[in-house]
């Protein structure tokens, strides 16, 4: 299999990385990655469809890569799709403000049923836009 930064995700859950760890990786490390590599390498990326591994984070990994594909203007990857990329009922990923999870997370987040707080989301380069505008308040 070709190794990608989503197959490390799969070495990961094996290896037993901690829910922090994983969290961290997935909502952080890989926008991060996406928005620092070149087009050959973010094809690759999406190209290499990562193992199931049975468990809530294949559906945030599927939201992860549909939302940052589509925010640099890649069509998602067909596996984003497979019925293991969703959780029903959905899994509330946010850490402190479980509201915004609901109220201001990208589509991408709520299709799969993987809610997170857009704050959490890297802040330090992986995305090109904000997901919540300022409003002053």
């Amino acid at each position: 299999m070709e190794r990608t930064i989503l197959t490390e995700y799969v070495d990961g859950i094996r290896d037993g990385w901690t829910d922090d760890e994983i969290h961290r990786f997935l909502l952080h490390g890989i926008p991060r990655f996406f928005h620092n590599a070149d087009d050959t390498a973010r094809q690759t990326m999406l190209r290499v469809k990562p193992d199931i591994t049975n468990t809530k984070w294949d559906a945030l990994l599927g939201a992860v890569v549909e939302h940052v594909a589509r925010l640099h203007g890649h069509e998602p990857p067909w596996w984003v799709d497979e019925p293991a990329r969703f959780n029903n009922p959905p899994v509330n990923f946010a850490h402190l403000f479980a509201s915004n999870a609901v109220t201001c997370c990208p589509a991408a987040f709520l299709r799969h049923g993987a809610l997170a707080d857009p704050a959490e989301l890297d802040a330090r380069g992986g995305e090109n836009v904000r997901w919540v505008r300022e409003t002053g308040v």
